[in-house]
């Protein structure tokens, strides 16, 4: 947000899209390389999970730069600095974004949900094998590259943020309609279509919302507002494994999916209802 303009401001966020497309692809090939080849195939993926925050400490501390000018900054108080929740829940005081900020929270819960529960989906009710059902996170990744890194740009010139935001909404949406009543044969078709939708939908609302919130707040409120929505996608996606879960065990197995779109409709409803002009 430091870096780009208003009217870039999608695109660029698209790049982070587009490393969370490739850690999609990554992730989930690391792993079938390593079950497919080593006794304990379980123990390397996740060694190479545990070194790689620290090499991204390692990259931020010494190499990312700086953005925003140093006579800029914004000294915090004692108080905000004893209670990080207070930073957390800043975006919901504010009147401009409070609706928008909402809105991305509930998505990252129905994202996170749909696509943690679908892996264990395919793997208990639908008897995949583990390499099986790494394909559709494979799928994810290959669309998001695609959608974020080289789509988003055009697109938002052509129809803006919030436009996408809402047909993202309805592609994720469709692609639950397809998971709540694929048939059991041919489900491989159906499943891979329905992961389609939801990444091309995922590819569209992720950049665009943050755009959305970016362009309403002033330049100085830019870092600690991005981190307060940063913060509450980690906490909407927490809370997505838990209902998720939660829901299968006691719904059944298609259920989850059925929350999903119920939390996706609240998220359209408080998009609209929010003075975006």
């Amino acid at each position: 947000a430091d870096i780009s303009s208003a009217e870039n401001r999608a695109k660029t966020f698209g790049l982070i899209g587009v490393a969370f497309g490739l850690s999609f692809l990554l992730g989930p090939s690391a792993v079938l390389i390593f079950t497919k080849n080593s006794d304990n195939g379980y123990l390397i993926p996740v060694l190479i999970a545990t070194v790689i925050p620290f090499i991204n400490f390692l990259l931020v501390l010494f190499y990312l730069p700086e953005t925003k000018p140093t006579e800029n900054k914004q000294k915090l108080t004692n108080k905000v600095k004893s209670n990080p929740f207070q930073g957390l829940f800043k975006v919901f005081q504010e009147n401009r974004i409070k609706k928008l900020s909402l809105a991305f929270f509930i998505y990252f819960i129905a994202f996170t949900g749909l696509t943690t529960i679908l892996v264990f989906f395919l793997q208990d009710s639908q008897q995949w094998t583990i390499k099986a059902s790494n394909g559709p996170l494979v799928i994810v990744g290959i669309i998001a590259i695609v959608v974020q890194g080289v789509l988003i740009g055009p697109l938002v010139k052509q129809f803006g943020e919030l436009k996408l935001t809402i047909s993202g909404s309805g592609f994720i949406l469709f692609a639950c309609i397809l998971l709540i009543t694929f048939p059991e044969k041919n489900a491989g078709t159906y499943i891979y279509l329905a992961v389609s939708f939801l990444a091309i939908g995922a590819g569209l609302i992720t950049p665009s919302i943050r755009a959305l919130i970016s362009k309403k707040i002033d330049k100085n409120s830019q870092g600690s507002i991005l981190s307060s929505l940063q913060g509450l996608q980690s906490l909407g996606s927490v809370l997505g494994y838990i209902l998720a879960g939660n829901v299968y065990d006691y719904f059944g197995p298609r259920s989850p999916f059925i929350a999903g779109g119920l939390i996706l409709f609240l998220m359209i409803w408080l998009i609209t209802g929010s003075d975006i002009k």
